[in-house]
């Protein structure tokens, strides 16, 4: 297991598994058009994430993109102290194993050298 920061490389596994486990996860909470129209989306997130790569850390096993986790500036609208972990998930085949705290640990090492505070929001 290898946690590094994200590559333009990595985009399209990082949507991969973006997608794979909003619908996983969020199935009977989002509305069931919402969690299909994802994947209708793909090409387009693909060029999100490129444009912010350098806000990605992600987990990989053999060189394959297993995990990630975004961060950047607070959207919250606190002082400039403030930055915020945006999203954090792990492909279903690896999930439990650890894998999200030592994304966790690896973007906090990164965060402390210009934030004071994290934010971290879920859902219910």
């Amino acid at each position: 297991m290898k946690i590094e920061q994200a590559k333009i490389s990595d985009a399209s596994k990082i949507v991969d598994i973006n997608i794979n486990e909003w619908i996983n996860t969020y199935t009977g909470i989002f509305p069931t058009d919402f969690l299909k129209n994802l994947k209708n989306q793909k090409e387009e997130s693909i060029e999100k994430c490129k444009n912010k790569i350098n806000e990605y850390v992600v987990c990989k096993i053999d060189n394959q993109v297993i995990g990630f986790l975004r961060y950047g500036k607070n959207k919250k609208g606190y002082s400039d102290e403030y930055c915020e972990i945006y999203s954090l998930y792990i492909d279903k085949n690896y999930q439990h194993k650890g894998i999200g705290s030592s994304l966790i640990a690896y973007a906090f090492e990164i965060l402390k050298t210009q934030y004071k505070y994290v934010l971290i929001s879920t859902l219910v």
